[in-house]
């Protein structure tokens, strides 16, 4: 919504900047719109509303009404890559505003999801936006995506970290990083089983506390907790945040959402407690050498660590490691590009439960010990 130049434009969608590396999902696209034909489209319209009558007859239900056009030329759909920008940045182009606040990422994160192509998009979109409404400092909150599902289990926590989600929800701190004038909240702990969470309300009051604070110089706390640094010492690791933190339910060693890996890339539950007001210290029994920490990193992450003082906000989701997860393919389902994509997937999934196995026998084996 836009009502003149002091208002903040509130966009659900993307932009358009054409990087390199997006290439192959524009001759993806090119290839389906070239592939489109009216008439074979319409003959599959029908076909598929004679299959619903004579299914419909059966059950007893009134006839579908039969279809008059063929499905519409992919070049007009909204996922086509540059179609959002077209049809709702373009014309507001002219439109001085003050500002933009940025809720997006679900999509990119199932399916055929492309966190690394995604983060390379989604950085340019700032200063295309910034060139189209002729502001280099136009402010950019960005408001990073929510969780779904269910929240991960003890049990099952290596499983629940193998997902693209978490790769979105970095590509998104991380366009935040790499751009002054941007403010940033995060999501993950207002959401929902369903993939579209209905809690919109507390997203908006965390976004306007970035802009009330930093656009029109209100006394309100506004800062997420980001992290800044990590030290190795011993078997222990001290993370240190940017602001000054403690746990959501009080107390120094009530943590909950950090892991911890070795050199074999497996991720255990750490230990956590608050070591100095904006720093964590984190061990784990089973990892003797650490050297990657993530926090709050899944689908639907779980974590208590919160900015200390009035605004209470949620530490952001991070992780030290740059271990590679692998975008898919710009191939058709079926394809060999398709199958490895899918195989290293599951190759993927395999490990993890293998790994959660291996961890509760070891948790097991330290409870036998404790009791003989």
């Amino acid at each position: 919504m836009v009502q003149g130049g002091n208002e903040f434009i509130l966009s659900w969608q993307t932009g358009t900047t054409r990087v390199t590396d997006a290439n192959g999902l524009i001759s993806f696209w090119d290839d389906k719109i070239n592939a489109y034909n009216a008439e074979k489209s319409m003959e599959e319209e029908i076909a598929k509303w004679k299959a619903r009558v004579e299914r419909f007859k059966k059950e007893g239900r009134d006839l579908p009404v039969k279809p008059t056009e063929p499905k519409p030329s992919p070049a007009v759909d909204r996922n086509n890559p540059g179609a959002s920008y077209n049809g709702v940045i373009a014309p507001i182009a002219s439109y001085a505003v003050k500002g933009a606040l940025f809720y997006q990422g679900i999509n990119n994160a199932v399916g055929g999801a492309r966190p690394t192509l995604y983060a390379k998009t989604y950085a340019s979109l700032i200063p295309e936006w910034r060139r189209v409404f002729h502001d280099k400092k136009l402010p950019f909150g960005i408001c990073q995506m929510v969780s779904w599902g269910f929240p991960p289990e003890i049990e099952n926590i290596e499983l629940d970290m193998v997902s693209a989600a978490p790769h979105i929800r970095e590509a998104q701190l991380n366009a935040h990083l790499a751009y002054p004038e941007t403010g940033f909240v995060v999501a993950y702990d207002l959401g929902h089983i369903q993939m579209h969470s209905p809690f919109k309300t507390p997203l908006g009051e965390r976004l306007a506390r970035w802009a009330l604070a930093t656009q029109y110089n209100r006394q309100v706390t506004y800062r997420t907790p980001l992290y800044k640094s990590m030290k190795t010492e011993g078997h222990e690791v001290a993370v240190q945040f940017d602001v000054d933190i403690h746990p959501l339910h009080g107390g120094r060693a009530n943590i909950q959402g950090f892991t911890v890996a070795g050199e074999d890339r497996h991720f255990y539950p750490a230990e956590a407690r608050l070591d100095r007001s904006d720093t964590v210290r984190l061990s784990s029994k089973f990892v003797p050498d650490p050297v990657a920490v993530r926090y709050a990193w899944s689908t639907h992450p779980f974590g208590t660590l919160v900015g200390a003082g009035s605004s209470g906000l949620p530490a952001a989701p991070f992780r030290t490691d740059a271990w590679e997860w692998k975008d898919a393919p710009f191939a058709k389902r079926g394809s060999l590009e398709d199958i490895m994509h899918r195989r290293w997937q599951t190759e993927q999934r395999d490990q993890a439960a293998d790994w959660a196995k291996k961890r509760l026998l070891q948790e097991a084996n330290v409870v036998l010990k404790q009791t003989e």
